[in-house]
């Protein structure tokens, strides 16, 4: 489900933004996973998804590569690109349900896991 369109960012405006005092956090984490869960992005917030393997095969070779082998980068390039993207969701969607103090707090993070543990560990 990760076309990012209207339909995808409807889900995350769903989720109600985290107060200033912390209050409704709860309510906050557990609308926020669901709708990563939903969306099929929770892996960019339990930290499952943070690694993308390339290929195995060495590209330091002169010889030119065969068609499985520009097959399996072109595999990893596209599935390289969903997790990018994904990555991309779900940090926006933390950068706008949590308090301004906070998002500049926690910002500088790259991971989208880290990011969520950074909301959580301030």
């Amino acid at each position: 489900m990760l076309t990012v369109n209207g339909k995808l960012l409807k889900f995350f405006v769903q989720i109600p933004k985290l107060e200033i005092d912390g209050l409704n956090s709860v309510i906050f984490q557990d609308h926020f996973i669901f709708v990563a869960a939903t969306t099929n992005l929770g892996m960019h917030i339990d930290g499952m998804g943070t690694v993308l393997n390339p290929p195995a095969f060495s590209l330091g070779s002169p010889t030119p590569l065969t068609a499985d082998q520009t097959a399996e980068i072109e595999q990893y390039e596209e599935k390289q690109s969903k997790w990018m993207m994904g990555k991309a969701v779900i940090k926006q969607a933390i950068a706008t349900t949590i308090p301004d103090f906070l998002f500049i707090e926690v910002c500088k993070e790259v991971l989208a896991h880290l990011l969520w543990e950074a909301v959580w560990l301030k």
